[in-house]
């Protein structure tokens, strides 16, 4: 294995949250609650490409570099060396890297002025209980 591969594996997000993904936005925002208690913990604002809606489902490529705030909205950069490693590598050029610092900073600006998610409305929301866990199909090809 050489550093430009990846390897893709099964993994599950393990902090109960609600996540908005809006098209064309270089994020995905979460809404997220303390494991144990279901008390607000804060935000967790993942930088990653603009999704796209594929025959398979969503596509998305994460950029490494992650805004987490937390109930008081005291915001901090997460994994800022990662993403200077994926430049340094040549795997994230200068364009995107800016388009990538633009959006987190546009997510802190947001969460600043207690806009939508980042206000209060998302907090006593949950799932109703008949809902369950969806099930996804996969197309065998």
């Amino acid at each position: 294995m050489t550093l430009m591969d990846w390897v893709l594996a099964d993994w599950e997000w393990q902090i109960p949250s609600i996540e908005f993904v809006r098209p064309g936005e270089w994020s995905a925002v979460r809404v997220t609650f303390h494991p144990e208690s279901a008390r607000h913990w804060g935000w967790y604002v993942n930088l990653q490409e603009p999704f796209l809606r594929t025959e398979r489902g969503i596509e998305m490529m994460d950029m490494a570099l992650d805004v987490v705030a937390d109930g008081r909205r005291r915001w901090r950069w997460k994994d800022e060396h990662e993403f200077a490693h994926l430049i340094g590598k040549g795997l994230i050029d200068a364009a995107t890297a800016n388009t990538v610092r633009a959006a987190g900073f546009d997510a802190i600006d947001r969460l600043e002025r207690r806009e939508e998610p980042f206000d209060d409305s998302w907090l006593g929301w949950r799932p109703p209980t008949e809902w369950g866990l969806p099930v996804l199909s996969v197309r065998n090809e």
